[in-house]
């Protein structure tokens, strides 16, 4: 009996030593490893979402997750995925789950914005947009959104105000320049709308939605030479345009 108790206890202490033993770096490299890992099934469903394989992306920024649970990124992408294979519920699910891990990831707000409109949850959609901003408020793609989705509900004013931040924060952004014009154009503010389609040209010469609405704005505020010029241009950039450009200003 002394003999086993000596035995039984020697092995454990064999055991304790090896346990010991084990480099603590062992278990920081088998995290790194789970990291790898989960990088390369995300690396790998980039390559199938990119392509329009939207399935198979779904499943495999699965696998990433599975492989790391606490990966933001993943669950981001996931609702990409899945907002691109029109499963919005789901890509609502795996977004909120993306900003559980990660409550500043803008991101993630930005894009759940995106599929709350998807879903004409319009508010939801603003609220998102707005989160996002503030956590980034270099955030240029939020605030375009977040404009136009104001100018598309009828918020002008805020809306103005958005479109001039996209402006502000990238003064090339022709469409920003664009959608001023039009919002200036609803609120019969010709001047300011003339001037906003003129910085969208300047931008962008051969935008042609832009010089067809700066000609209506020319017309509108009574100045047909300088709606016919714009007309004259047109022609040039497409002709499909021009005929119905024409039938407005020539009736």
């Amino acid at each position: 009996m002394i003999f086993y108790s000596f035995k039984h206890n020697f092995i454990l202490l064999f055991i304790a030593c090896m346990l010991i033993s084990i480099p603590s770096h062992a278990l920081a490299d088998n995290d790194n490893n789970a990291i790898k890992d989960a990088d390369y099934f995300i690396n790998l469903a980039q390559e199938y979402l990119d392509s329009g394989k939207y399935e198979e992306a779904v499943d495999t920024y699965k696998q990433a997750i599975k492989v790391n649970p606490d990966d933001a990124v993943a669950y981001n992408n996931l609702g990409i995925a899945y907002r691109s294979a029109g499963k919005m519920q789901e890509s609502v699910e795996a977004l909120e789950q993306a900003i559980k891990i990660k409550s500043d990831y803008a991101e993630a707000h930005y894009e759940l914005g995106l599929t709350y409109r998807s879903l004409f949850k319009n508010q939801e959609a603003i609220d998102s947009y707005i989160k996002a901003v503030r956590i980034n408020p270099e955030f240029t793609k939020a605030y375009y959104s977040l404009a136009h989705l104001q100018r598309s509900t009828g918020n002008f004013q805020k809306a103005i105000t958005s479109y001039k931040t996209v402006i502000y924060l990238q003064p090339d952004h022709a469409k920003a320049y664009y959608n001023l014009g039009y919002i200036y154009g609803k609120l019969g503010k010709h001047e300011d709308s003339i001037n906003a389609y003129k910085q969208a040209i300047r931008i962008k010469p051969d935008y042609a939605v832009a010089h067809y609405n700066l000609a209506l704005t020319y017309k509108n505020s009574g100045d047909m030479k300088k709606a016919d010029a714009q007309y004259n241009t047109l022609q040039e950039l497409n002709a499909e345009s021009a005929k119905k450009l024409h039938k407005v200003l020539y009736p």
